[in-house]
């Protein structure tokens, strides 16, 4: 009973000045809530809805208050929908609207459809019409588009099931109402500056379109888009522009045709569309997620009624610069696609626009592309000749980018790929461009074949590879493969990524599952154990050399089961086309040609053999890497087939000697010398690799090899000049070097060209000119001789003596160091002369090294042919032979297998020949003396406590040398003495005769070391010397001479000593000469003897 008393006061005016309006929207929400949940007798319903519109226009509320009564009023209108609607034109008078509160409760009501509302449709719409004309207020037009709404809903919904009697009005009628509203919305009211009604009249609108005569609104077109147009640049917010838009497409398109109208303004309102669609969707704002599903549906439904025009406008969207109509343009086509007839024109249009967005490499890409391009795989079109484009796009993608969303995109890409034929996509993996995207295309393409075979399909190349034109061979394949693999850890995943792709394959020649099932039986057993390695071990803890070892076993074992000559042919010039391909100094390329060896050495057929050889060394040898793979790859098949291969290296080396025949003389003759060169180094190098695999079986040929090695220099093709001369040294080197490591195995074969070679080089070394050392051609002969050394037949005794005093000659007589860079044209070449005599003194040294070895009793001759120059009057010669003789001595006497057969039968003049230089007026000539000096005396005592311990004598503990090099540094007295116990009688006289010799010569210091060394060794052992007569007669002559005053002192003394221990025998002799006595003889050794 309160309600209906506050509803009468509320009528009355009585409350609105005792109540507070929060008072007011609390009790307004109670009635609310009372009138719904009970059952109103009429009267009483009209009686309050009488009320709540009088109050609503006398006191006009606002805010909270004005809802609560619309809430009131459609709580009434749910009871008695009729009553509330009657209210409209209830008391309409003047420019007076009802209250917005009751236009707002008559449109819900409309549009919720309440019992007894649809019939009011008519009338409710005719005075509707009336009030538009009357709407200024942005409000009241808000309130208006309520019932608007509603009407054309309820209208919209009944179409279908249109009853005239039921409705109130006709179908027609009710067209031509919404005809008429339309034209008064979009003619009468201003709508500038009303964003908030023009969106809702964007919205009836939508509906108006399906009620308004087809005819009308197609003439309409023109003005609506225009209109719409200019709405795009306002705030009005997009989705209701794009569902007007959809609205108006739809229900033109129900005629099944759009009109001239339409037609014309597509590319407008494809535009619009286009822009709609280039907004960023924001997926918290359901009308920005809608926004974009509308403007879609449009361009779909522009699709069904204009195809070809629709196909255009998409393109040339595609073809803008702006990214983001791009990005709209393939959002839209991937939607319309399924609509587009597969014609020809149309695959190629839409190819030729698929390129030019891809050409335009946006960054990041956008997905909508990708979705595109798998759209285009799905129906078949990467097949086609433009996909390749596409292929190559999406492979460059497929590569780890950091301006793309990685994982969604790697993602997109495989599923792309697997689009892709399975050769192709083998064939894509294989191509060198693609290097960088190799390991996804592995994966995609494992992925294919392991989904194939879950299928029961077989996933091998079957004849794919017959068109080998269009997709790799199986060759091909495993070689690409298996290169990829050397470097397992490269690019994280290239060794793992391949062998799953070749496992997945397996048997790779197989056309058949059952044709060479070995090999698939062996790929099951082996590709997962190489993969397990590689998962237990890293780049930095795999070793490589066993990794490599592997992987050629591997291959080796698979080219055993496939047992085919054909397929093994193709695959070793596949192998040597990819050799070719690769670039200098390149790892892949190394283990190509070990490769190509090993798929040789499993051939049994010898004619196959021999064909690849000749093709391999007809291959490229400019740089050394390649001549040095040519070699590994003849060593290796030479495992297996050695005749062949030093048959096909004879043939080969024809090049170098037949006019005839031989291609270098067909080359500019600028070329021909630089050809031959590469030519003989490769074929050596190949014997010496071979020396090394063979393990002793190529020592039967060696001989032979040898005379080819003399054919190809003496039979020579060109003119022998410097150049060729040692280039072709060059190559020898290398295969003696080899040779020379083999000794232990070779020792036992005989080589009689050995000695021709050895004379050859003797020659050579002849021919160099003793005043320069321009070319390190003599350094070069002498190393060839010495890797020779212990290679039988061993040098006769004479051939020795002839090479060594050829050797001294030739390096010992060359100018001085200082000369050597006077007379060089550049500070440069002079310093490159300096290191070439060194080096040349360092071979000298090997090959005297090498000649002891062979012949350790031979070091005196040795030692002895230096005489001449370390007697020479020029400095440079001595030094350079005392350098000589004191390694060579040092060398000896360090010698592993030392001999007690060295014997050195003329002791006393080898000690006087070394021990004069320590006196030496050059300083550095004196210490090398002195160290050959003790080299020799280390030789001696050596034998000495070999003999003791033959003889069960051995040295007492602790007792140390008493000599050392330093103490023979100028100090004759010393090294006499230390080498007296050594000297025979015939040795000990001998050194006395000799030194007595030196006692007139031009050099003070070597005079006085002689006068010294005769005083030393009289002294320790003057009771042993024989021939005194002959000594005392030659002392005398020289005494008589006008010898410099201290070794005049030193003779007399050594006189004296020679007298005291043969007194008998000199005082005789002395009482027949004439004596120089003189204070000297009387004081004894001077202040400059050692011996005071």
């Amino acid at each position: 009973m309160f309600f209906f008393l506050f509803v009468f006061s509320l009528g009355a005016g009585l409350l609105g000045h005792v109540l507070s309006e929060d008072d007011i929207v609390k009790t307004l929400k109670l009635l609310e809530v009372k009138i719904l949940n009970n059952k109103m007798e009429t009267p009483l319903c009209q009686q309050m809805t009488d009320v709540i519109v009088s109050y609503l226009r006398t006191k006009k509320p606002t805010g909270e208050v004005e809802k609560m009564c619309t809430a009131v009023l459609l709580a009434l209108g749910s009871q008695s929908p009729g009553m509330i609607i009657v209210k409209i034109w209830d008391r309409l008078r003047g420019y007076n609207l009802p209250p917005r509160s009751l236009l707002v409760a008559v449109g819900k009501l409309s549009l919720s459809q309440a019992i007894g509302s649809v019939s009011y449709i008519g009338s409710l719409w005719k005075y509707i019409l009336r009030l538009l004309r009357m709407a200024q207020e942005e409000d009241d037009m808000l309130a208006i588009c309520q019932v608007l709404y509603g009407l054309v809903i309820s209208a919209q919904k009944h179409l279908g099931s249109w009853d005239d009697k039921v409705m109130g009005i006709t179908q027609k009628e009710v067209s031509i109402k919404a005809y008429h509203t339309f034209r008064i919305l979009f003619n009468r009211w201003s709508l500038k500056d009303k964003h908030k009604v023009t969106e809702q009249v964007l919205v009836i609108f939508g509906h108006l379109f399906f009620l308004m005569p087809q005819f009308k609104l197609k003439n309409q077109v023109n003005q609506l888009t225009r209109w719409l147009m200019t709405l795009m640049s306002t705030i009005v917010t997009p989705f209701y522009i794009t569902q007007c838009i959809c609205q108006l497409v739809n229900a033109l398109a129900l005629s099944d045709c759009g009109g001239l109208n339409l037609e014309s303004q597509l590319e407008n309102i494809t535009g619009m569309l286009f822009e709609q669609l280039s907004k960023k969707v924001n997926q918290s704002d359901p009308h920005s997620v809608e926004n974009s599903s509308l403007a879609l549906k449009a361009i779909f439904i522009l699709a069904k009624l204009y195809k070809d025009q629709l196909v255009y406008l998409i393109r040339k969207t595609l073809e803008s610069n702006d990214p983001s109509k791009i990005t709209s343009g393939l959002q839209a086509f991937i939607d319309v696609f399924q609509e587009l007839p597969q014609t020809e024109k149309l695959q190629r249009e839409v190819m030729h626009s698929a390129i030019m967005v891809i050409q335009e490499d946006l960054k990041p890409v956008p997905k909508v592309l990708l979705h595109f391009i798998e759209m285009l795989g799905q129906h078949n079109y990467l097949a086609l000749p433009q996909g390749n484009t596409i292929i190559n796009y999406i492979i460059k993608l497929s590569v780890c980018d950091p301006s793309n969303e990685e994982e969604d995109t790697q993602i997109m890409c495989s599923k792309i790929l697997q689009m892709v034929s399975l050769p192709k996509l083998i064939t894509l993996a294989c191509d060198p461009n693609n290097t960088m995207a190799f390991v996804p295309l592995c994966k995609a393409a494992t992925e294919m074949a392991l989904k194939a075979r879950s299928l029961g399909k077989f996933p091998y190349l079957s004849s794919f590879h017959l068109s080998s034109t269009q997709f790799i061979s199986p060759q091909r394949l495993l070689t690409h493969l298996v290169v990829f693999s050397q470097k397992p850890y490269r690019e994280n995943k290239f060794g793992a990524s391949s062998l799953k792709l070749l496992h997945a394959l397996h048997p790779i020649t197989s056309l058949h599952p059952v044709i060479h099932s070995n090999v698939g039986q062996l790929w099951t057993k082996a590709i997962p154990q190489m993969l397990k390695i590689l998962d237990d071990h890293t780049e930095k803890n795999l070793n490589q050399e066993e990794w490599e070892d592997r992987l050629l076993q591997f291959l080796s074992q698979s080219l055993v089961a496939i047992d085919d000559d054909s397929w093994q042919e193709q695959l070793t010039r596949v192998i040597l086309e990819r050799i070719s391909y690769f670039n200098d100094d390149n790892f892949e390329k190394v283990f190509l040609y070990k490769f190509f060896g090993f798929s040789l050495r499993t051939s049994r057929n010898e004619k196959l053999v021999k064909m690849m050889l000749s093709s391999i060394l007809q291959s490229s040898h400019e740089n050394l890497q390649e001549r040095e793979g040519i070699a590994v790859a003849l060593s290796i098949v030479s495992m297996k087939h050695l005749k062949i291969v030093l048959e096909q290296l004879q043939v080969y080396s024809a090049t170098l000697t037949d006019k005839d025949s031989s291609f270098i003389l067909r080359l500019a003759k600028e070329h021909q010398q630089r050809e031959w060169m590469l030519v003989c180094n490769t074929i050596y190098l190949s014997y010496s690799k071979i020396i090394l695999e063979s393990k002793g079986a190529i020592f039967m040929h060696l001989d032979a090899i040898l005379a080819l090695v003399l054919q190809h220099y003496h039979n020579c093709i060109l003119e022998k000049d410097k150049d060729l001369k040692l280039s072709y040294l060059n190559a020898l080197t290398v295969l003696t070097n080899i040779l020379s490591s083999q000794q232990h195995m070779a020792f036992q074969f005989k080589f009689p060209h050995k000695l021709a070679i050895v004379t050859y080089m003797l020659e050579l070394i002849k021919e160099e000119p003793l005043n320069s050392i321009s070319s390190p051609i003599r350094q070069k002969a002498m190393d060839i001789i010495t890797n020779f050394r212990m290679l039988r037949p061993l040098l006769e005794i004479e051939e020795r003596v002839e090479l060594l005093r050829t050797c001294f000659k030739s390096v010992l007589c060359l100018p001085s160091m200082e000369t050597m860079q006077k007379e060089a044209p550049s500070p440069r070449e002079a310093q490159a002369n300096v290191d070439l005599f060194k080096e040349t003194m360092q071979s000298l040294r090997r090959l005297m090294e090498a000649l002891i070895v062979e012949m350790p009793t031979r070091i005196q001759n040795c030692v002895e042919l230096m005489d001449t120059w370390l007697n020479s009057q020029k400095d440079s010669e001595r030094e350079r032979a005392m350098w000589c003789a004191a390694r060579i001595l040092g060398f000896t006497a360090k010698l592993d297998d030392f001999k007690m057969e060295i014997e050195f039968t003329r002791l006393g003049r080898l000690v006087k020949l070394l021990a004069m230089r320590c006196q030496d007026p050059v300083d550095n000539i004196c210490f090398l003396s002195s160290q050959a000096v003790y080299n020799l005396y280390c030789i001696l005592l050596q034998k000495k406590k070999m003999k003791r311990k033959i003889e069960g004598l051995w040295e007492e503990e602790g007792k140390n040398e008493v000599y050392s090099a330093n103490l023979f540094y100028n100090n004759t007295f010393e090294i006499a003495e230390a080498f007296a116990e050594y000297f025979t009688k015939s040795q000990l006289t001998s050194l006395v005769l000799t030194a007595m010799e030196e006692l007139t010569g031009s050099r003070a210091k070597v005079s006085l070391a002689a006068a010294q060394l005769m005083s030393a060794v009289m002294k320790k052992r003057g009771t042993d010397i024989i021939k005194v007569e002959e000594i005392v007669e030659g002392t005398m002559e020289r005494l008589k001479l006008q010898l410099e005053p201290n070794t005049k002192e030193e003779t007399l003394w050594a006189m004296c000593l020679l007298a005291g221990n043969n007194t008998h025998s000199v005082v005789h002799l002395l009482l027949n000469k004439s004596l120089p006595w003189d204070r000297y003889l009387s004081q004894g050794p001077g202040v400059h003897s050692p011996s005071k």
